[in-house]
């Protein structure tokens, strides 16, 4: 299939970058290994009922992205959700939390600002990309079952993923190689969490906690404040980068139970035995923060081929808005052939 741009991940990155690319007539297709787009912006449904298991809101200080937000339509949008944050840590993205941000979350979900970028967007779901390699003025991406050809290749998937399908290109030149080395020295977090549900609504009188240091859980989120209430409470227990880190090969079962555990003594006995949980790992939840870049990354051969790299790990505002500015920003440097030329 012969395409103008390919973007490997269906994130808020990679989508943003397709939107825009579309939006001026580009031939663009988006090839993500998952079932659904939005990857870190993610809301799993259980017995009907939305839960953000991801990033817990959507933010942003950019007039770009809050334009964005403002789009979506019929959503359920709910401004300046979390309103009430108790506790002595540090959010995941502090500076969603200052007054020059948006904050706001969604009824129905943050996947629906995901969903609302990827309207118009070719997405070809479940398709896992097994390798990028340069064919003369283009590329080639190798799936499990067929192929994709282009001249232009952006990658938005996490560091560890992105440094894998960069290394066998690595020998085409010395930016390349220099690009590759940047890549893997992105440090990730990962981040262990679990959806308890509860067949009781409990007053909890708050919509975000930071328990801080001393307990193995870092957020704790009351995501029934988002929803119609309808007799149930639903917390999701996010684990502390180190907790993560040293559970993250164990059985969930058992990480899980830790977690909830750790949520009953911050909260009460009452949070400590759920009526059920799930658990999701998180391996590359967010970038350490410090190590985001300044720019998304766009290199160029002789010829037509082009190769980059984009995501919230390459622009400085970092998680949900670094990602979406980042696509703009690639977008941009596509559109304008504004290409670092590779010997």
């Amino acid at each position: 299939m012969q395409e103008d741009v390919i973007v490997v991940g269906a994130g808020v990155a990679g989508l943003s970058l397709a939107r825009q690319l579309a939006r001026r007539g580009i031939r663009v297709r988006v090839i993500e290994r998952a079932r659904g787009v939005g990857g870190r912006c993610a809301t799993r449904r259980i017995d009907g009922r939305p839960v953000d298991h991801g990033v817990p809101l959507l933010h942003g200080r950019g007039e770009e992205i809050r334009e964005a937000f403002e789009e979506m339509e019929g959503a359920g949008l709910l401004p300046g959700w979390p309103g009430r944050v108790v506790g002595e840590g540090t959010a995941c993205q502090p500076q969603a939390y200052d007054t020059r941000s948006r904050r706001l979350a969604v009824e129905e979900g943050v996947s629906a600002f995901a969903k609302h970028l990827a309207r118009d967007v070719e997405v070809e779901l479940e398709t896992p990309v097994v390798s990028i390699e340069r064919r003369g003025d283009g590329f080639e991406l190798a799936c499990e079952d067929r192929s994709f050809e282009a001249p232009t290749v952006v990658v938005t998937a996490p560091a560890p993923h992105a440094a894998r399908l960069l290394a066998p290109l690595a020998d085409d030149g010395r930016e390349i190689q220099a690009l590759h080395a940047l890549v893997r020295r992105v440090a990730g977090l990962a981040c262990l969490t679990v959806i308890a549900g509860y067949d009781r609504p409990v007053d909890a009188g708050w919509d975000l906690r930071l328990p801080g240091s001393g307990s193995p859980v870092h957020t704790l989120v009351n995501d029934s404040t988002k929803r119609p209430d309808d007799g149930r409470q639903v917390l999701v227990v996010q684990g502390t980068p180190a907790f993560s880190r040293e559970r993250l090969d164990a059985p969930p079962e058992d990480w899980g139970r830790e977690l909830v555990a750790a949520a009953g003594r911050e909260l009460g006995e009452w949070a400590a035995e759920p009526a059920w949980r799930r658990e999701h790992a998180w391996h590359f939840a967010r970038v350490q923060r410090g190590d985001e870049m300044a720019h998304p990354v766009l290199l160029g051969w002789k010829g037509d081929a082009r190769l980059g790299l984009c995501g919230d790990a390459w622009h400085p505002a970092g998680g949900l808005e670094g990602a979406y500015m980042s696509g703009i920003e690639m977008a941009a440097r596509i559109l304008g052939d504004a290409a670092t030329e590779v010997d």
